[in-house]
């Protein structure tokens, strides 16, 4: 150990330990901390503190690569996605992805001086109708939905799927989809009656339905059943029935996804990759009721991406096997793909195993992504994450306590941190001086009588 009149050195076996600063105010010596452990790195899918160019395009294909415009205006409704409000999606490039589902011919009269028309992704507040639309539509490549063209999907699934059942809910302006094998009436009854119960769990029950001409004395039954109305739209006039618009829509938002799975992807498992376009299309969607929430949360609740993350369906993945699942020699992951979030468990995803042809709910996975890259966390992303940390801490209030403190607040709370780190050098204790002694005088030799 070394001293002079500004610093301390401490060594070991020539190897410089510590760096110590003298204090002109107390004269101790300030510890200079160096943490020579290395930062655990973050998280990458449940923390993003940088609007970085990676997140971005991350976000951007998790949400099913929705239109840039209707990011920018949306991305206050996805409040619990991490360093979302900081990404300025109107410079973001855009991605072949989203035009194979939303490009649209030109419209005429774009210079028009009528008001524009009410857009359903924002519609303005009217009071609860409960009235709800529903319509069995056939899913094919085709997006033209607007012409009512029958057909099915050009690969049936591995469980028999070949139609999509949409359900369009006016009053939260939220789109249901659900996957059935034929338009047979049980079918249709069946598909109808997992919606209805979704809503009614949501506490959004309707009790009017309108549908198209083609509704069966079977859903009728159903329908009186549950207590609910039902109207039918006059012969060969769909464009009265809501859920028109909703089928677009959905399947503009659908494709989107179905054009960026990884390409070794199979087709079979398309009806596996519902759920998560239909979690990802609503939360853009507001409610008719109440406009500050989204359609998910009028449904479902608040929708938290630390609690359940998603990332781009269809991406290949490795599926831990736990310990007591494998044999001894047995691999510790398994060949899957990655289908959507787990809502119901914590930070866990649920992943297609194709040797078995089962859905699975995992922990943890490898991701290998096929063209989106995963987001990367650099040191300075690291150090600029935790600067912000401790600003936000000692900006907030401190809370009143029964004991009192003795010293600043923010050195004792570094001294605290110090402590637990173990970077903390001990405090060095000042010597007791004696007092100086009184000097004798000769000419009183009784003073210490």
């Amino acid at each position: 150990m070394t001293f002079d009149k500004f610093k301390c050195h401490v060594y070991k076996n020539s190897v410089l330990l510590l760096d110590a600063l003298r204090n002109p105010i107390d004269g101790l010596w300030d510890v200079v901390l160096k943490p020579t452990i290395p930062i655990a790195s973050i998280n990458a899918i449940t923390r993003k503190n940088q609007a970085s160019y990676e997140l971005a395009n991350w976000y951007h294909a998790a949400l099913g690569f929705p239109a840039l415009t209707t990011l920018s205006l949306k991305k206050k409704n996805l409040h619990s996605f991490p360093g979302i409000d900081k990404i300025n999606w109107l410079k973001h490039p855009k991605s072949i992805h989203t035009a194979k589902g939303h490009l649209k011919q030109e419209q005429a009269n774009l210079q028009s001086t009528k008001p524009p028309s009410e857009s359903d992704m924002s519609p303005p507040q009217e009071v609860k109708t409960h009235n709800t639309f529903a319509v069995v539509e056939d899913f094919h490549s085709a997006s033209k939905a607007y012409t009512d063209l029958t057909g099915r999907f050009p690969f049936q699934s591995s469980r028999g799927n070949n139609y999509l059942f949409i359900l369009y809910d006016y009053d939260a302006n939220a789109i249901l989809a659900e996957p059935i094998k034929n338009r047979n009436a049980s079918t249709i009854v069946a598909a109808w009656k997992k919606l209805h119960k979704k809503l009614k769990l949501g506490g959004n029950s309707p009790d009017l339905y309108i549908m198209d001409n083609e509704c069966s004395a079977d859903l009728k039954a159903a329908l009186k059943d549950e207590n609910c109305t039902f109207q039918l739209v006059p012969p060969h006039v769909h464009r009265r029935n809501a859920a028109e618009r909703a089928i677009s829509t959905f399947k503009n938002h659908f494709l989107s996804i179905l054009s960026a799975v990884n390409p070794s992807f199979p087709i079979s498992a398309w009806d596996y990759l519902v759920p998560q376009a239909e979690l990802t299309l609503n939360p853009f969607r507001n409610s008719r009721v109440n406009p500050l929430l989204t359609a998910w949360e009028y449904l479902f609740g608040i929708y938290n991406y630390n609690v359940t993350p998603i990332a781009p369906a269809g991406t290949k993945v490795l599926a831990h096997v736990k310990p007591q699942q494998r044999q001894s020699w047995g691999f510790h992951g398994e060949d899957a793909w990655y289908i959507g979030p787990s809502l119901d468990h914590y930070r866990c995803v649920k992943c297609y195993i194709p040797r078995t042809g089962g859905i699975i709910d995992v922990d943890t996975v490898e991701w290998f992504p096929h063209h989106i890259s995963f987001p990367t966390i650099t040191k300075e992303d690291q150090l600029v994450q935790a600067a912000e940390d401790i600003v936000s801490i000692l900006q907030a209030p401190t809370p009143v306590s029964p004991n009192l403190t003795f010293g600043n607040e923010v050195k004792n709370a570094l001294l605290k941190i110090a402590t637990i780190l173990k970077r903390a050098a001990s405090t060095p204790s000042k010597p007791m001086s004696l007092p100086d002694p009184v000097p004798i005088n000769p000419a009183n030799t009784n003073q210490y009588c």
